[in-house]
C-alpha cells in the first residue's frame, strides 16, 4: 500500500497519499499485535475492508491522478494470483467455492511444515520483485505490458514451485 501511496504522491495526490500512508501505519500497528503468538485477529470483516480500501485507492488514483490501476495489480500480485488460481481450480474440481478450505499457497506450504517465517520471507522477496516491476512501469509506462508479463511469469513459476512441494489435489 505504501508504494501505491508513493505513486499517487508523485502524481500530485499528496492528500490521498497521506491517507494511504495513514492506513499503512494502522496496518503496521496491527501487525505488531498479530505476530506469533497473535493476540488479535483481523478476520474476514477486517480483511474485506482493507481490500475494499485498497481497490478504492487504486480507482481514485487512476481517475483523479492518472496513476494506472495496473500498478496496484502488480503490487498485490501475490494475493490476487493465488486467490484467483485457487478459486478457478476449486471450481474446476467441483468444490463449493463458498466453503472454508486450506488450499491457498501459504496454507499448503504450512501443511508441509514450512515455518511461518520462511514463508513470510519468501513472500517478502516476491513482493520486492513485484515492487521493482511496479516502479519500472510507473517511471516507464511504455513498458507496462512488459512489467505485467514479467510479473505473471514470476508468479506462475512461484505457484508451480508450491504445487510441486504440496499439490492442491492429489492425482
Amino acid at each position: 500500500m505504501g508504494f501505491g501511496g508513493y505513486f499517487i504522491w508523485c502524481a500530485g495526490g499528496s492528500e490521498l497519499a497521506t491517507i494511504i500512508w495513514g492506513m499503512v501505519a494502522i496496518v503496521v500497528g496491527f501487525l505488531l499485535w498479530n505476530k506469533p503468538p497473535a493476540k488479535i485477529f483481523m478476520g474476514d470483516v477486517g480483511s474485506t475492508l482493507l481490500g475494499f480500501l485498497i481497490v478504492l485507492f487504486a480507482i481514485i488514483g487512476e481517475k483523479k491522478y492518472n496513476v494506472s490501476v495496473l500498478l496496484w495489480v502488480i503490487l498485490y500480485g501475490v494475493f490476487w494470483f493465488d486467490a484467483t488460481l485457487t478459486l478457478i481450480r476449486r471450481l474446476i474440481n467441483d468444490d463449493k467455492w463458498y466453503q472454508a478450505h486450506r488450499l491457498h499457497a501459504y496454507q499448503r506450504l504450512q501443511l508441509q511444515q514450512w515455518p511461518h517465517g520462511k514463508i513470510l520471507l519468501g513472500v517478502i522477496a516476491i513482493n520486492m520483485v513485484l515492487a521493482a516491476f511496479a516502479f519500472a512501469a510507473f517511471y516507464f509506462p511504455q513498458y507496462m505490458l512488459f512489467s505485467l508479463a514479467g510479473v505473471l511469469v514470476m508468479l506462475a513459476v512461484s505457484y508451480m514451485l508450491v504445487e510441486k512441494t504440496q499439490p492442491m489435489y492429489l492425482r
